[in-house]
């Protein structure tokens, strides 16, 4: 009977913020949610690269990786192909009109037989090849742009070598600020920085004689 009452007192004594203290140790990092480089079984998107970057089971795009990271170099590169995509489809489909109006041109000549039928073929036909590239060329833009923010990155921007790098600093940090949240909360419950009555203010008449 007296060791259960020491225990109690003992307990009462510490208080509940130092049994809270004890209990919030860090984590282990093997025990958080983790970026890991693996490869890709199944996917909706065609992929090139297998590997990819994944948070538990969840892929993440090139531009994601790069964001959580921080690193301004790599954030740049995903965004490069974007940020010129405007101009590249404007110039591509202008080349594909020009090219549509060549061979308009070349098959009216053709018809008239006033130049060598040779020379007025050469240019219809190279007008519709023209045309066909300036609309392919387009759409390979419109794809390349995208991919970096596609996930899974069918084709990445970051070599494999850069994205562990990216990985363990992302890694790195959600464990640093893990840990620290975890000493807040011990900090925060120490002992004789928890109370079970929160301090008592006067009344504001009472504070103001």
């Amino acid at each position: 009977m007296m060791l259960k009452t020491g225990v109690v007192v003992v307990l009462m004594m510490g208080g509940p913020g130092a049994l809270y203290a004890q209990t919030i140790p860090c984590p282990e990092a093997k025990n958080l949610p983790q970026l890991t480089i693996r490869g890709l079984g199944e996917s909706a998107v065609p992929v090139v690269d297998n590997w990819q970057v994944f948070l538990d089971d969840v892929a993440l795009s090139d531009a994601q990786v790069a964001e959580f990271a921080g690193v301004d170099h790599y954030i740049d590169l995903t965004r490069r192909e974007m940020s010129v995509r405007g101009k590249r489809v404007f110039w591509s489909l202008v080349t594909s009109a020009l090219g549509v109006a060549s061979s308009s041109t070349g098959w009216v000549l053709f018809g008239q037989n006033e130049l060598p039928r040779t020379a007025t073929l050469s240019i219809a036909v190279g007008g519709i090849l023209l045309g066909v590239a300036g609309v392919l060329f387009s759409i390979e833009t419109i794809n390349d742009s995208l991919e970096p923010h596609l996930a899974p990155t069918p084709v990445h921007r970051i070599s494999r070598p850069e994205m562990r790098g990216l990985v363990a600093k992302v890694n790195h940090g959600i464990y640093r600020r893990i840990c620290a949240a975890s000493e807040q909360i011990r900090a925060l419950h120490q002992p004789g920085a928890f109370q079970l009555v929160p301090a008592l203010e006067p009344p504001q008449v009472l504070a103001a004689d």
